[in-house]
């Protein structure tokens, strides 16, 4: 089983330069347009460490270190109505996660300063398969549920009889052994 990296050693060998360019600032921030003009702008309001990121990393961590394995199991630990309404969300995370490790070969979570790396790619393909999986049983069940306590009036008219063609032979089924043929 794989292991995500501690992300400790990797900030050590950061130039200063690159260290200013990666600061997080709250607040306020005046941007400043070639044309000259000023603006006063929220700045981070959204990013960094917060429920909806540490989330997205229990999800991602726990995969690749084998708290679940299937659907299921992933169904077991979130609950459904989470599921349908950031799995979206979470598919597109995962592949944006994918696609930065093939740019740049390691991808940092805010999550347990992990950081996933290319050996977990095929972990990380495969946890996009069992997100949406989860995603379509939980719409499935969705959908399962509104239709028994609805009553879904019938979409479908019946073809008209002169488009309807009677088969020209009788098709029948015979048992052989435990195969239908």
């Amino acid at each position: 089983m794989s292991t995500l990296s501690n992300m400790g050693s990797a900030s050590q060998s950061t130039s200063e330069e690159e260290k200013r360019k990666r600061q997080v600032s709250f607040g306020t921030t005046i941007a400043l347009y070639e044309d000259g003009s000023t603006s006063e702008e929220e700045t981070k309001e959204g990013d960094g460490p917060n429920l909806e990121t540490m989330v997205f990393g229990q999800v991602v961590s726990g995969y690749i270190l084998g708290h679940y394995a299937c659907s299921d199991g992933f169904r077991g630990i979130y609950e459904d109505s989470l599921i349908a309404d950031k799995s979206d969300e979470w598919i597109a995370g995962v592949e944006t996660m994918i696609a930065g490790i093939e740019e740049t070969g390691s991808q940092s979570m805010y999550y347990g300063d992990y950081k996933v790396k290319r050996v977990h790619l095929p972990r990380l393909r495969d946890l996009l398969k069992i997100l949406r999986l989860a995603n379509l049983e939980v719409r499935y069940a969705k959908l399962l549920a509104y239709a028994q306590t609805q009553e879904i009036p019938c979409m479908t008219t019946p073809l008209p009889s002169h488009k309807v063609e009677e088969p020209r032979q009788r098709l029948q089924l015979v048992l052989v052994g435990d195969a239908m043929q």
